[in-house]
């Protein structure tokens, strides 16, 4: 698998766009914040990464490599769209560079991770105090054996006091790793180096149930098409519980994992899946065919009361020559799936492929698109089912 770097595109100033209404599911959609890293405005742009709340505020992450640094931490008020720089990462790359991923709050500090920079210019893991904004580098990836690289959907988790998470290659064969970092000491263990033979470059964080965690690696496995993993935070023992075959079960899965009621469900390039990790049973929920349906969920899915939800980079009904994207509910038992909005092409100022999954905050959906916006360097968005 090839990793990808989004490309910059051209724009104008930032502004809070309109509302725009799709009669077809009586959805709404709102236009929050438009980034303006076009017009080398200090807030970044391209944001691939989910939100995070903490108390009344969304936190995230914007990496536009094309952008005056190299990346920011930004919070936005979602009652009244007001967008404010956190921190900014710096040229010089020393404390990180292109934080893509999502934000961990723990206790008022943030912990997030950058593909690139730190000591050895292989990504970093940091954290950033919300009363001073004060940032530090805990842990520099690229050591020999280390993990490099931390992707863009990778959101770090805690579990009895330390964080883990995976890192898109290094290790001690250069498909990838799942580590675990002390958030005071800043000490790293390896507690597993993919193979390849059971999984590849992940690009996704894990999820925590019962004292085991779980993953998915983008590709590897006997088919090359991905997997889903298990390990335990103890010993490092991994095991692959299912590998994706490339047809009519999906591969390639870029986004992570969500637990409902003892269920594991994530989603393909093409796939919306469930699976028993009792059992290691995948079930095909729903396939995107493209066009109105939307194509190419990323990001993980949530759960809304009992409903699940997520978003497509492409497709739906908005877009002329392919579609612009989509946010989508499933029922987690039938797979029955509806769009609920479908992203405009309507001259620029609604947002364009939503890369990120969605958080839920009273009431309201938020999510992040790539593109679009008053600027065309993406957007903060928030629908209304």
């Amino acid at each position: 698998m090839m990793k990808i770097r989004i490309a910059c595109l051209a724009g104008a100033a930032a502004s809070i766009s309109l509302l725009h209404a799709q009669a077809a599911n009586a959805a709404t959609e709102t236009v929050l914040y438009s980034f303006c890293s076009q017009n080398d405005c200090a807030d970044g742009g391209e944001p691939t990464a989910p939100l995070t709340i903490a108390g009344d505020t969304l936190y995230g992450t914007a990496s536009d490599i094309d952008s005056p640094g190299a990346g920011t931490i930004y919070a936005l008020d979602p009652r009244s769209g007001a967008e404010k720089t956190v921190f900014a990462f710096s040229s010089e790359n020393i404390e990180g560079a292109l934080p893509n991923g999502g934000i961990l709050n723990v206790n008022n500090t943030l912990y997030g991770l950058t593909e690139l920079g730190g000591t050895y210019v292989s990504g970093a893991l940091f954290s950033l105090d919300r009363k001073t904004g004060a940032e530090t580098v805990v842990h520099s990836f690229g050591d020999p054996g280390d993990g490099d690289s931390p992707y863009w959907n990778n959101s770090l988790i805690l579990v009895k006091g330390k964080l883990y998470g995976t890192t898109y290659s290094g290790g001690a064969y250069n498909n990838g790793v799942v580590f675990s970092v002390d958030p005071r000491s800043g000490t790293e263990t390896i507690l597993h180096s993919f193979q390849n033979a059971d999984g590849a470059n992940p690009t996704s964080g894990l999820i925590e149930i019962d004292g085991m965690l779980y993953g998915t690696t983008a590709s590897g496995g006997p088919s090359y098409q991905g997997t889903v993993f298990s390990i335990s935070p103890e010993t490092g023992a991994e095991a692959v519980l299912y590998s994706f075959k490339g047809g009519s079960d999906g591969g390639l899965p870029a986004g992570g994992l969500l637990a409902y009621k003892g269920i594991l469900y994530g989603t393909t390039s093409i796939t919306a899946f469930s699976l028993d990790p009792r059992k290691d049973v995948e079930t095909v929920l729903h396939t995107f065919r493209g066009g109105a349906d939307g194509s190419g969920p990323v990001g993980s899915l949530i759960d809304v009361h009992g409903t699940l939800y997520g978003a497509t980079r492409s497709g739906g009904t908005g877009c002329r020559g392919g579609g612009c994207g989509t946010v989508f509910s499933m029922n987690p038992r039938s797979g029955a799936e509806n769009v609920v909005y479908a992203f405009q092409d309507n001259g620029g100022s609604d947002g364009n492929e939503p890369y990120a999954g969605l958080v839920e905050f009273k009431g309201a959906l938020y999510g992040t698109t790539v593109f679009g916006g008053a600027n065309n360097s993406g957007t903060i968005y928030k629908v209304t089912p």
